[in-house]
């Protein structure tokens, strides 16, 4: 696994914790959030495989609490080799961690319009744009910010950037850079302009502007696998995807 995909993950959450004023934890191999009421905002990512799973459940029933959330949290293991059944977690999803080295990127079609959002009415337009997208069916109706909080717009490494068709946002994605990695979050299309290589022209604008000299990082779904393969991502690993429902503590018990 490539050091750079966990450790840019963990970095963007912890972004997006201090925009929303969010409670996190940098603990020994992994990193926190604690969503609270705002609840589907709470994530564990793994930055390194886990040694011992007793140690790091113990330290997230500390930091948690009582599970602020029904449906549970959400622990990213990006190194895919974590086994959390023994202590409640249930496997949800698997992604393709993937990497893109540095090399010369072909220009994008310059027929649409790629922008970085830099204000509050933009911001708000790619956060619909991502929900409806990806899409996210948890965060509607679309509460602006519950995503894509203003405060964003001055975090450090953390960009925003849409493509616009007749005056239409109809794709987005974010960014977060670093000084080891650029990570690509959250690309999503509207399905209504899909199959027009909106999200091709979006992402080779981005890593031209982001990574001319750093590895891109990301994770991918099965059906986005052809275009970030196209753009010379390759696959390192099987992220897995876990979620908690805070197990009893006998769970605790080797």
């Amino acid at each position: 696994m490539a050091p750079e995909i966990p450790a840019n993950a963990a970095e963007f959450q912890l972004s997006l914790a201090r925009a929303l004023e969010l409670r996190s934890i940098q603990g020994e191999g992994f990193i926190a959030v604690d969503g609270g009421a705002r609840g589907k905002r709470s994530r564990i990512i793994l930055t390194s495989p886990v040694k011992d799973g007793n140690r790091l459940i113990a330290e997230l029933r500390e930091f948690y609490g009582t599970n602020p959330e029904e449906s549970g949290l959400i622990l990213e293991d990006p190194f895919g080799q974590a086994e959390l059944e023994r202590y409640g977690f249930s496997l949800v999803w698997r992604f393709s961690a993937m990497i893109r080295g540095v090399s010369p990127l072909p220009a994008p079609d310059r027929q649409v319009v790629v922008a970085r959002v830099r204000d509050e009415e933009a911001l708000a337009e790619a956060e619909r744009t991502i929900i409806e997208g990806f899409p996210l069916p948890d965060l509607r109706p679309i509460r602006h910010g519950t995503l894509l909080p203003v405060a964003l717009l001055g975090a450090p490494g953390f960009t925003v950037w849409t493509v616009k068709v007749k005056h239409v946002t109809a794709a987005a994605a974010v960014a977060m850079t670093t000084g080891t990695s650029v990570g690509l979050y959250w690309v999503a299309t509207l399905p209504e302009w899909r199959g027009r290589g909106l999200a091709r022209t979006l992402l080779l604008t981005v890593l031209r502007a982001e990574a001319p000299g750093l590895p891109a990082v990301l994770t991918a779904t099965e059906s986005g696998l052809p275009l970030y393969e196209s753009l010379g991502f390759k696959p390192v690993g099987s992220a897995r995807w876990w979620r908690w429902r805070m197990p009893d503590r006998a769970a605790l018990i080797a």
